[in-house]
């Protein structure tokens, strides 16, 4: 059995005499192709190895994102980011909360597809520092 991802990112081969084997470690929201090729090591009349190989192409479920890559750059209010390296499927969209800092103020948090946003924006925003949270959904 080999199996390797369209895109070349990972491969590997198998050697069972089952009838079953589980390959672990695939990556998220990746697509493989497995192939599988039946030997009986008897006889050599068994016909050319490609008619003996039978190959499926399949999709890894999408998993949580990963983390954004870089901290959130602030400048003149305007926030920043990159989105994750590996985001493990589509990301729908980015999750940004904004927290008061040294107070109990209400945390603020906006809905964004985009990978940067203006905070002048924000009703509710009080002046002073903040702390910052991003995550992709």
């Amino acid at each position: 059995i080999s199996y390797n991802s369209t895109s070349g990112v990972q491969s590997g081969e198998e050697m069972s005499a089952s009838t079953t084997l589980s390959i672990t470690g695939l990556k998220p929201f990746t697509e493989y192709k497995v192939s599988v090729s039946a030997e009986n090591g008897v006889s050599g009349l068994a016909g050319s190895p490609e008619s003996r190989t039978v190959s499926m192409t399949f999709t890894t479920q999408e998993a949580a994102p990963g983390p954004i890559d870089s901290g959130v750059n602030i400048k003149d209010a305007v926030l920043s980011w990159d989105p994750p390296s590996e985001p493990n499927g589509v990301i729908l969209y980015y999750e940004v909360r904004i927290y008061p800092e040294g107070s109990n103020g209400e945390v603020i948090t906006y809905i964004t597809n985009e990978t940067s946003f203006d905070a002048n924006l924000i009703d509710g925003l009080e002046p002073g520092r903040h702390s910052v949270q991003v995550r992709a959904v």
